[in-house]
């Protein structure tokens, strides 16, 4: 027979890790200090993502008229990115799957020479 010890909740700890959040409207935390422990939380602490997360786009042109991009803060994959081609993606890009090298900017090399054809 094995050897059965029943223990109680409290020495398993089972509140230990418990919900203990605080939103009270009167706490005395700052957006800040919100945003940094959101970051400290969710990030492994690298030169990199310290660079990335320090990051943004420039407001205006090399002309000084104002672009239209929003910034890396919340949004670090540059999805509002005008980029040419981004209307014939289809939903499998979004998850890894298009087969680019069947969309016409890919076909023929750097110049689109000898594009591939069928001849059936």
């Amino acid at each position: 027979m094995a050897d059965e010890t029943i223990a109680s909740a409290d020495e398993e700890a089972d509140e230990l890790f418990g919900d203990d959040i605080n939103e009270n409207a009167d706490s005395n935390v700052t957006q800040t200090e919100k945003e940094d422990l959101e970051i400290s939380a969710n990030d492994m602490p690298s030169k990199d993502d310290t660079n990335l997360r320090k990051a943004s786009l420039d407001n205006t042109d090399d002309d000084g008229t104002p672009l239209n991009e929003g910034s890396f803060k919340n949004d670090i994959a540059g999805d509002d990115l005008d980029v040419p081609g981004a209307e014939e993606d289809d939903e499998d890009e979004e998850i890894g799957e298009e087969d680019e090298e069947n969309n016409d900017y890919s076909l023929g090399g750097d110049n689109h020479d000898d594009t591939p054809s069928d001849n059936f």
